[in-house]
């Protein structure tokens, strides 16, 4: 089992050969890890691994920790490895260039990294920095949420953000309504959140 993860991590094993291994039988002293993070559902690593989606740069970031984690716990050295490294290189450049007003996880993260990937290194990060600003655009200012941003995204297309209503007398707490606009169908998308 230790191998098959090491092997995984080092880049020996591919994704499709580690997902055969985890529907086997080979992996199931995964199923308990007494010592597991908290976000490791019901301490199943084998249930948590099964559900990542190792296509997405935050997803492949998560497989990719937990397993170095994991085998730390077992009293394995682990070596830093290319997977690893490339995981954490390019999920850490989107969240330093990613502003506070925004949440891009999963595909769209994936999209806009694949978009930059052949860029020479000292450029990466003002390229992407430039992508986001094009992708997520605002009439004026950003929103300022109230809670953690939930930018809405229609077709594979990002709407563009209109404005901002504080709409408290409404509600029993602090509420805003935040206003969007798809361009190209001209459909308002809203999202309210409250405090």
């Amino acid at each position: 089992m230790i191998s098959i993860i090491q092997g995984f991590l080092s880049g020996e094993i591919s994704d499709a050969v580690l997902l055969e291994e985890l529907c086997g039988d080979r992996l199931d002293g995964l199923r308990h890890w007494p010592n597991a993070p908290a976000y490791v559902p019901h301490r199943d690593l084998m249930q948590y691994l099964l559900l990542a989606d190792m296509d997405t740069p935050d997803g492949r970031y998560a497989v990719t920790s937990v397993l170095e984690e994991y085998l730390r716990d077992h009293g394995t050295a682990v070596a830093s490895t290319t997977r690893g490294r490339d995981a954490a290189s390019d999920y850490e450049l989107f969240l330093d260039v990613q502003p506070r007003w925004l949440d891009v996880t999963g595909d769209d993260m994936k999209g806009l990294l694949a978009a930059v990937a052949d860029a020479p290194e000292d450029s990466r990060r003002a390229q992407l920095k430039a992508l986001i600003k094009e992708r997520y655009r605002s009439l004026r200012r950003p929103p300022r949420w109230l809670q953690s941003p939930q930018w809405p995204v229609v077709e594979q297309r990002a709407a563009v953000f209109v404005g901002q209503l504080d709409v408290s007398a409404l509600h029993h707490d602090t509420a805003h309504l935040y206003v969007f606009v798809d361009e190209s169908s001209g459909d308002i998308v809203t999202v309210t959140q409250q405090m």
